[in-house]
Protein backbone atom coordinates (compact mmCIF):
# COMPACT_ATOMS: atom_id res chain seq x y z
CA UNK A 1 0.00 0.00 0.00
CA UNK A 2 0.67 3.17 -0.26
CA UNK A 3 1.15 6.08 2.13
CA UNK A 4 0.80 10.11 1.78
CA UNK A 5 1.70 12.58 4.24
CA UNK A 6 -0.01 16.01 3.90
CA UNK A 7 -1.47 19.50 4.81
CA UNK A 8 -4.85 18.16 3.49
CA UNK A 9 -5.24 21.34 1.68
CA UNK A 10 -4.53 19.99 -1.99
CA UNK A 11 -6.29 16.75 -1.35
CA UNK A 12 -9.52 17.30 -3.23
CA UNK A 13 -7.43 17.28 -6.98
CA UNK A 14 -6.05 14.12 -6.36
CA UNK A 15 -8.75 12.11 -4.63
CA UNK A 16 -9.91 10.39 -9.15
CA UNK A 17 -6.44 9.11 -9.10
CA UNK A 18 -6.17 7.89 -5.27
CA UNK A 19 -9.83 6.87 -4.91
CA UNK A 20 -9.07 3.17 -6.41
CA UNK A 21 -5.82 2.78 -4.38
CA UNK A 22 -5.45 1.40 -1.10
CA UNK A 23 -3.74 4.28 -0.08
CA UNK A 24 -3.68 5.41 3.95
CA UNK A 25 -3.37 9.45 4.01
CA UNK A 26 -2.20 11.28 7.11
CA UNK A 27 -3.26 14.54 7.14
CA UNK A 28 -1.54 17.33 9.43
CA UNK A 29 -3.75 18.87 11.38
CA UNK A 30 -3.39 20.99 14.48
CA UNK A 31 -6.58 22.29 15.72
CA UNK A 32 -9.68 23.44 15.29
CA UNK A 33 -10.95 26.44 12.66
CA UNK A 34 -8.85 30.14 13.27
CA UNK A 35 -6.69 28.22 15.40
CA UNK A 36 -5.19 25.69 12.38
CA UNK A 37 -5.14 28.61 10.32
CA UNK A 38 -3.04 30.74 12.60
CA UNK A 39 -1.18 27.83 13.39
CA UNK A 40 -0.58 27.07 9.02
CA UNK A 41 -0.13 30.92 8.69
CA UNK A 42 -3.37 30.63 6.21
CA UNK A 43 -6.48 31.81 6.67
CA UNK A 44 -9.32 28.92 5.73
CA UNK A 45 -6.52 25.78 5.81
CA UNK A 46 -9.35 24.46 8.48
CA UNK A 47 -12.37 24.70 5.96
CA UNK A 48 -10.46 23.29 3.33
CA UNK A 49 -8.76 20.15 5.31
CA UNK A 50 -12.31 19.48 6.47
CA UNK A 51 -14.12 19.92 2.80
CA UNK A 52 -11.77 17.03 1.66
CA UNK A 53 -12.11 14.74 4.81
CA UNK A 54 -16.15 14.89 3.66
CA UNK A 55 -14.82 14.44 0.15
CA UNK A 56 -12.88 10.95 1.36
CA UNK A 57 -15.52 10.07 3.52
CA UNK A 58 -17.88 10.22 0.91
CA UNK A 59 -15.82 7.86 -0.97
CA UNK A 60 -15.12 5.45 1.34
CA UNK A 61 -18.90 4.85 1.81
CA UNK A 62 -18.72 4.01 -2.26
CA UNK A 63 -16.33 1.42 -1.34
CA UNK A 64 -13.20 2.90 -1.70
CA UNK A 65 -10.46 2.15 0.53
CA UNK A 66 -8.63 5.19 1.32
CA UNK A 67 -7.73 5.42 5.35
CA UNK A 68 -6.96 8.25 6.67
CA UNK A 69 -4.89 9.27 9.56
CA UNK A 70 -4.32 12.93 11.39
CA UNK A 71 -1.40 13.69 12.38
CA UNK A 72 -1.06 16.92 15.38
CA UNK A 73 1.83 18.63 16.76
CA UNK A 74 1.43 19.45 20.45
CA UNK A 75 2.18 23.33 20.68
CA UNK A 76 1.29 25.75 23.12
CA UNK A 77 -1.33 26.76 20.47
CA UNK A 78 -3.73 23.94 20.84
CA UNK A 79 -2.52 21.77 23.96
CA UNK A 80 -5.53 22.96 25.87
CA UNK A 81 -8.17 21.96 23.02
CA UNK A 82 -6.84 18.60 22.20
CA UNK A 83 -9.48 16.80 23.84
CA UNK A 84 -12.07 18.81 21.53
CA UNK A 85 -10.24 18.85 18.64
CA UNK A 86 -10.22 14.87 18.93
CA UNK A 87 -14.35 14.77 19.98
CA UNK A 88 -15.09 17.58 16.74
CA UNK A 89 -12.86 14.88 14.06
CA UNK A 90 -14.43 11.86 15.45
CA UNK A 91 -17.51 12.46 13.17
CA UNK A 92 -15.32 11.74 10.62
CA UNK A 93 -14.31 8.14 9.20
CA UNK A 94 -10.58 8.61 10.91
CA UNK A 95 -8.25 5.43 11.27
CA UNK A 96 -5.78 6.97 13.57
CA UNK A 97 -4.79 9.82 15.35
CA UNK A 98 -1.26 10.28 16.26
CA UNK A 99 -0.24 13.36 18.81
CA UNK A 100 3.64 14.38 18.01
CA UNK A 101 5.83 16.46 20.54
CA UNK A 102 7.55 19.63 18.77
CA UNK A 103 10.92 18.03 17.48
CA UNK A 104 13.96 20.32 18.28
CA UNK A 105 17.05 21.07 16.32
CA UNK A 106 20.08 22.59 16.45
CA UNK A 107 22.38 24.81 14.41
CA UNK A 108 24.61 21.71 13.83
CA UNK A 109 21.42 19.53 13.03
CA UNK A 110 19.96 21.93 10.67
CA UNK A 111 23.17 22.45 8.85
CA UNK A 112 23.43 18.35 8.18
CA UNK A 113 19.55 18.10 7.20
CA UNK A 114 20.80 21.08 4.87
CA UNK A 115 23.77 19.43 3.37
CA UNK A 116 21.58 16.12 2.80
CA UNK A 117 18.51 17.82 1.13
CA UNK A 118 20.69 19.77 -0.89
CA UNK A 119 22.74 16.52 -1.88
CA UNK A 120 19.43 14.50 -2.27
CA UNK A 121 16.96 16.95 -3.79
CA UNK A 122 19.64 19.89 -5.30
CA UNK A 123 18.25 22.90 -3.12
CA UNK A 124 18.19 23.82 0.32
CA UNK A 125 15.75 22.69 3.10
CA UNK A 126 12.33 24.47 2.52
CA UNK A 127 10.80 23.65 5.68
CA UNK A 128 10.86 24.87 9.22
CA UNK A 129 12.83 24.36 11.96
CA UNK A 130 12.43 25.15 15.94
CA UNK A 131 16.22 25.77 16.33
CA UNK A 132 15.89 26.46 19.69
CA UNK A 133 13.61 25.91 22.47
CA UNK A 134 12.63 29.75 23.26
CA UNK A 135 10.27 29.99 19.96
CA UNK A 136 7.67 29.16 22.76
CA UNK A 137 7.35 29.79 26.31
CA UNK A 138 8.08 25.76 27.46
CA UNK A 139 8.09 25.86 31.03
CA UNK A 140 7.36 22.96 33.68
CA UNK A 141 3.73 24.33 33.55
CA UNK A 142 3.72 23.87 30.14
CA UNK A 143 4.62 20.35 30.73
CA UNK A 144 1.96 19.57 33.01
CA UNK A 145 -0.42 20.70 30.68
CA UNK A 146 1.02 18.71 28.26
CA UNK A 147 0.64 15.55 30.09
CA UNK A 148 -2.89 16.73 31.54
CA UNK A 149 -4.15 16.90 28.01
CA UNK A 150 -2.44 13.30 27.11
CA UNK A 151 -4.26 12.03 29.97
CA UNK A 152 -7.84 13.45 28.39
CA UNK A 153 -7.23 12.15 25.49
CA UNK A 154 -7.04 8.95 26.65
CA UNK A 155 -10.81 9.42 28.32
CA UNK A 156 -12.04 10.92 24.78
CA UNK A 157 -10.32 9.47 21.89
CA UNK A 158 -12.56 6.15 20.79
CA UNK A 159 -10.18 5.87 18.21
CA UNK A 160 -6.76 3.64 17.50
CA UNK A 161 -4.69 6.94 18.81
CA UNK A 162 -0.29 7.32 20.06
CA UNK A 163 1.70 9.88 21.22
CA UNK A 164 5.24 10.23 19.24
CA UNK A 165 7.89 9.93 20.71
CA UNK A 166 6.43 8.32 23.82
CA UNK A 167 8.21 10.09 26.73
CA UNK A 168 7.63 9.36 30.25
CA UNK A 169 7.65 11.97 33.08
CA UNK A 170 11.38 12.05 33.34
CA UNK A 171 12.30 12.03 29.64
CA UNK A 172 9.31 14.96 29.00
CA UNK A 173 10.90 17.02 31.25
CA UNK A 174 14.18 16.45 30.25
CA UNK A 175 13.46 16.89 26.43
CA UNK A 176 11.38 20.17 26.85
CA UNK A 177 13.44 21.47 29.53
CA UNK A 178 17.53 20.49 28.96
CA UNK A 179 18.79 23.15 27.09
CA UNK A 180 21.58 20.78 26.01
CA UNK A 181 19.94 18.65 23.50
CA UNK A 182 22.96 16.96 22.63
CA UNK A 183 22.02 14.64 26.16
CA UNK A 184 18.44 13.70 24.36
CA UNK A 185 18.36 10.52 22.87
CA UNK A 186 19.30 11.30 19.15
CA UNK A 187 16.18 10.04 17.52
CA UNK A 188 13.61 12.24 19.56
CA UNK A 189 15.76 15.61 17.67
CA UNK A 190 15.72 14.33 14.17
CA UNK A 191 14.55 16.83 11.41
CA UNK A 192 14.99 14.21 8.50
CA UNK A 193 12.89 11.41 9.38
CA UNK A 194 12.32 10.31 5.70
CA UNK A 195 16.02 9.40 6.09
CA UNK A 196 15.93 6.92 9.68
Amino acid sequence: PIHIVTNGTLLDKYLDILSDTEVSITISIDALNEKHDKIRGKKGTFDKVINNIKLVNKLQEQGSKIKLLLNTVILPDNVDELSAFVEYMQQFNIEQFVFQHLQFTTPKMEKETDEIWQDLMGTKFDGSYFSTKESYLIDKNYIEKIKHSIKSLSNVCKKDAFVFPFLDDIEMENYYLDKNLDKIRPYLTCTTPWLN
